[in-house]
């Protein structure tokens, strides 16, 4: 995952979740999802999968949402990132055999 990529997956999402005939700016999308988010009143998950180069985009943290209904997760190799994650919270996966740690070729994406 990338800015870039982050951003263009969270437009997508809200040309999905806005109001029909509503016209959102290119500059306002993630904001407006941001925003939904946090005042969504029902149970959400976002993902972050693929958190790979975390030194090439350091500020994630900017585009995870808060409210009190949601949850996130975010997948990586980098053992650095586990401070993203509230106390307890991390999972470290040791050993998995390279089949279950690739992709799978029928994951989908927004």
């Amino acid at each position: 995952m990338t800015k870039n990529t982050l951003r263009k997956s969270l437009e997508t999402i809200a040309e999905r979740i806005k109001s029909p005939g509503v016209a959102l700016q290119d500059d306002t999308r993630v904001d407006f999802v941001l925003e939904s988010f946090r005042d969504w009143p029902r149970r959400w998950l976002m993902v972050f999968d693929n958190y790979d180069a975390p030194k090439s985009f350091p500020n994630l943290q900017d585009f995870i949402p808060m409210g009190e209904h949601g949850s996130i997760s975010v997948t990586t190799r980098h053992a650095d990132v586990v401070s993203l994650a509230e106390r307890d919270n991390a999972i470290e996966l040791h050993g998995l055999p390279e089949k279950e740690a690739l992709p799978s070729s029928s994951a989908n994406a927004w």
